[in-house]
């Protein structure tokens, strides 16, 4: 049957179903993917000094880590210089010109917000935003957070709109403290700021209508103390101590082996069981010798390594989640629901059935 007038009738058995099935879970409640040092791309400037042998790819620009590597969460270092006589931020990290990451890439906070905005799957979820105003590089006159706070919040506005930023004030008031499940927090970013170097107690940032202060999730990160087998993840999340965000350095967990599964889940009916990437940076980055070398992502559902199968979508997808199917035949019958799922098809019509 054609995937459009399939719809209604699905979502009727996914509504009755849904008063005894599950229900969406909050924010709060899931382990999501985040990056740090986002913006950073691994190349042979860094001299493998921040890499290690798990680290098949590095930091992809800030749209493909989402729609392709399911991360939910950035950290974008930044500071303020004066380009054209006008106080602009700049994503880096020692410097405007150290800044890190690929020349294409961009180097103003905007380039990076608009890169995230831009993203096929921030219709679909929420983005939460670590930004760290670096203290040991930038104008003198732009040192303290009176002066670069009501930039940061002015940009946050201008690239999402108020409607769009999840701030202190509307998740103290509107949301009453507690967090929404993810298809109501769709489309929406959750900023915090921190003040990163040698910073006086006058220079940190304060909490404002658009931007906690200090992180608004419990974090959770990776380091080289901490193991990343599954059962250990799976023990420390159920534990309730680290529930939120694994900080993944330089794509560790490639593989999306202990996160929350992506949303949309996307499905094509002739995607290959697994996916030979070519790695542009280096397998092993403490050498460069292995750039171009091949490794292997299975499918996970994202849009570079989709799901074939619907019953293995639906199988990952949380309630609420969107199941968004390529356009093609998918010749799967007897089909059961028990969650509330947003079914839709992209490209064209999407024929599921004999």
């Amino acid at each position: 049957m054609n995937v459009v007038n399939s719809i209604c009738i699905l979502f009727s058995l996914f509504q009755i179903q849904s008063l005894f099935g599950q229900q969406a879970i909050p924010l709060n409640s899931l382990v999501i993917k985040g990056t740090h040092n986002s913006y950073t791309c691994c190349s042979d400037c860094f001299f493998g000094q921040f890499c290690d042998d798990d680290c098949p790819v590095m930091h992809n620009p800030l749209r493909e880590q989402m729609d392709d590597w399911n991360v939910w969460a950035f950290e974008l270092d930044f500071s303020v210089e004066i380009l054209d006589n006008i106080p602009t931020l700049i994503v880096g990290h020692n410097s405007s010109t150290d800044t890190w990451s690929h020349t294409d890439w961009g180097i103003t906070l905007k380039d990076f917000l608009v890169d995230i905005k831009n993203s096929r799957t921030f219709q679909y979820r929420p983005v939460v935003l670590k930004l760290a105003k670096k203290s040991n590089w930038g104008s003198f006159s732009y040192a303290h957070a009176t002066d670069w706070q009501p930039l940061l919040d002015n940009l946050l506005l201008e690239v999402f709109s108020k409607e769009s930023i999840i701030g202190p004030n509307k998740y103290y008031e509107e949301l009453e403290g507690i967090w929404l499940p993810i298809p109501q927090l769709a489309g929406k970013v959750i900023p915090y700021v921190s003040c990163e170097g040698n910073c006086s107690p006058l220079q940190n940032p304060n909490e404002t209508e658009y931007t906690f202060i200090g992180e608004p999730l419990p974090r959770w990160p990776i380091n080289s103390d901490f193991s990343t087998d599954s059962i250990e993840w799976s023990t420390a999340a159920l534990s309730g101590l680290y529930n939120i965000i694994a900080s993944d350095d330089y794509q560790h967990d490639y593989n999306f082996s202990h996160i929350a599964p992506p949303n949309p889940i996307y499905i094509k009916s002739d995607a290959e069981e697994i996916f030979a990437v070519v790695n542009q940076y280096g397998q092993n980055c403490n050498s460069f010798n292995d750039k171009g070398k091949t490794f292997y992502v299975k499918q996970h559902g994202t849009f570079r390594f989709p799901f074939n199968q619907i019953e293995e979508a639906y199988e990952e997808s949380q309630p609420g989640w969107t199941l968004l199917l390529h356009t093609g035949n998918y010749s799967e019958e007897n089909l059961i629901f028990t969650k509330q799922l947003i079914l839709k098809a992209e490209g064209g019509n999407a024929i599921i059935g004999e």
